[in-house]
């Protein structure tokens, strides 16, 4: 299927659009020039935008009255994470945390905006209080960790290095889950939460569907999120979102392919994400966001 059947809206957006994220009024992009940029879903219009560093980081959250974003600390080669007031639209703090720099997803869940962070023996979680901004003590991993999901019970972290994926219990401020043995879905980087018990990992070779409950993998599907792409769940399906083909639509019960969306013109992938009814898809390089239908 042709991008342009599925099509809603197509936005320019010169700063290099990547992370996404949304509230109840808008849907936000981060740029790699270092803007955040709200879109009003209402009219498909750009409807302010806020600058929160001249450099490039990895970073987009949004939860509890905030949008949290990102700025290089290059005192020690990790990030500070930014909140931006989208009432007001101004950056209105800097945390200086020692966020890890690969961290994209700044996960907002229990109470807390939850950020990776670099030590000696690996990575750890790290909650900070959205009432505070101050941060509480750091849950060790146990691996090296790149990316963060959270389901309302658990946050769950991947390492891409050895392919394991941890889960963390906020409350008993530990890993209560670990799983092993996902190498060979090629470096997995890419974690979302689907529905059910289901938590997705993506890699460049294949995505693997884990029972959170057992840590089974219980689906596996011969495709990966290639080139830094994205994965979103929704009840349409799960998404896939690489370079060729743009989107792939997968039955999650099965693994089974659906649907193909192609995009010659936008072979370089950035983040996707399910919101207003619709599907948000990045390409980075070609610096655009799409906003496209869900319907099956």
């Amino acid at each position: 299927m042709p991008l342009s059947d599925r099509q809603i809206a197509r936005f320019a957006l010169a700063g290099q659009p990547d992370w996404l994220g949304a509230d109840a009024r808008y849907l936000y992009v981060k740029e790699d020039s270092g803007d955040v940029v709200a879109i009003d879903p209402k009219v498909n219009r750009i409807a302010w935008r806020v600058t929160t560093s001249s450099d490039l980081c990895q970073g987009l959250g949004v939860g509890f009255g905030s949008v949290c974003s990102c700025a290089p600390n290059d005192a020690d080669g990790t990030d500070d994470v930014v909140r931006i007031d989208p009432r007001s639209h101004r950056v209105v703090a800097t945390l200086k945390v020692g966020k890890s720099s690969r961290q994209g997803r700044l996960v907002t869940s229990n109470g807390r905006v939850w950020v990776i962070t670099s030590t000696p023996a690996g990575s750890s979680l790290v909650g900070i209080d959205p009432a505070t901004e101050k941060t509480d003590a750091p849950i060790p991993l146990g691996m090296l960790a790149v990316e963060l999901a959270g389901d309302g019970n658990l946050i769950w972290a991947v390492g891409s290095v050895r392919g394991q994926v941890v889960g963390v219990d906020p409350v008993q401020h530990k890993v209560v889950r670990r799983v092993d043995g996902l190498a060979g879905l090629g470096g997995p980087s890419i974690i979302t939460v689907g529905d059910g018990d289901l938590l997705w990992v993506s890699g460049e070779k294949a995505t693997a569907g884990i029972d959170r409950s057992s840590g089974r993998v219980v689906v596996r599907i011969p495709q990966g999120a290639r080139g830094f792409g994205g994965m979103v769940s929704t009840k349409t399906g799960l998404w896939l979102h690489s370079g060729d083909p743009f989107l792939t639509r997968i039955d999650p019960r099965t693994g089974r392919t659906l649907e193909r969306v192609v995009a010659p013109d936008l072979p370089n992938p950035g983040d996707i994400t399910a919101a207003f009814g619709s599907l948000w898809a990045s390409s980075n390089n070609q610096a655009t966001l799409v906003r496209l239908s869900t319907d099956g």
